[in-house]
């Protein structure tokens, strides 16, 4: 049996796909006006203001618009008015944390919720008030450092000169975090690769919006150089790291001249991989005068090819070059 599509039916499928259009169409639209309106139900207005003329005002306003639960909620499809009003409520902790790390440890908070069409606005007035100043460095020093030399570096005098809080500046604790990572790398990388922050405050007063700082270091010993420990020759002799080597055993301890170690062997071309350190932690802690804390070298190293393969190869290539260069010469 046969069927013929009159033109009635012609014209209903061609009718049925432009539907389909409209209605993903309107799908589209209706799902790009329901998130608009998600996005702008719930806003934010953050205002702040300092009697400080040396303050950030901008750069504090950007923090707090960073890192509030206020904002990152803000757009979230999920979050309603009753979790909008709660948001609201905890934010003056949130923002009183935030500036705590600027150093702002009593500014005033004012908070409003206002409506405006369909929009509900939370509105935050935030006061800096006094920031909060260094008025005390104590850095106290332990383990052999208190007995060396004035002259040899890095010394106490030299570590207290080079504090990144000194007395007067702001507290920050960005800053603070920063100066205690850079006192303690001042020691590890020369003479005291295993010093240590036994403890660390910062006591902050309300009242004088001041900070005093304190900061305990011990030094641990002075640690030397000790003997070399070679893992991963095989194609080659220890003599080709030995003769590469730069430091001499009794040495003290320089993570500068691990480094200038390491550089040579990748640079020798013998290896496609060196890792070169000092087992600083099998040196003898128990006494800062021990004349015996030796930190043993180990130089840990992946072979390239041997130098005597490559000549080889590079001297066949080299003739088989010259051998089709002359028969091109003598072929013109």
């Amino acid at each position: 049996m046969c069927f013929f599509q009159t033109s009635a039916d012609h014209k209903f499928a061609n009718i049925k796909p432009r539907i389909g259009k409209c209605f993903f169409l309107l799908l589209l639209l209706f799902c790009s006006l329901n998130a608009q309106s998600v996005e702008n139900q719930f806003q934010v207005e953050i205002v702040v203001s300092s009697q400080n003329a040396d303050t950030n005002q901008t750069q504090i306003k950007a923090l707090l618009e960073k890192h509030l639960q206020l904002i990152k909620w803000r757009d979230n499809p999920r979050t309603t008015l009753i979790e909008w009003q709660r948001l609201l409520s905890v934010a003056p902790q949130d923002v009183k944390k935030l500036l705590a790390t600027e150093g702002y440890f009593s500014p005033s908070i004012t908070t409003a919720l206002d409506k405006k069409g369909d929009a509900s606005i939370a509105r935050l007035a935030v006061d800096l008030g006094a920031p909060a100043v260094i008025n005390k460095v104590d850095i106290r020093f332990s383990g052999a450092i208190t007995q060396q030399e004035k002259k040899i570096s890095p010394s106490v005098d030299e570590l207290q000169k080079e504090w990144l809080l000194p007395i007067g500046e702001t507290f920050r604790q960005e800053y603070w975090t920063l100066a205690k990572r850079r006192l303690l790398t001042s020691l590890l990388v020369e003479r005291y690769p295993n010093a240590s922050i036994n403890n660390s405050k910062a006591e902050v007063n309300m009242e004088s919006h001041t900070v005093a700082l304190t900061v305990e270091v011990d030094s641990g010993p002075v640690v030397q150089f000790g003997e070399l420990n070679i893992e991963g020759l095989d194609r080659y002799s220890d003599s080709v790291v030995k003769n590469l080597n730069p430091i001499k055993p009794g040495s003290i301890y320089s993570q500068t001249d691990l480094l200038t170690f390491q550089t040579r062997l990748q640079e020798s071309g013998y290896f496609k991989n060196v890792e070169v350190t000092a087992e600083t932690k099998s040196a003898n802690l128990e006494s800062a005068k021990s004349e015996n804390n030796h930190a043993p070298i180990k130089v840990v190293v992946e072979e390239n090819k041997s130098i005597k393969e490559m000549c080889i190869r590079d001297r066949y290539c080299l003739k088989v070059m010259r051998s089709n260069s002359n028969a091109a010469m003598v072929h013109m």
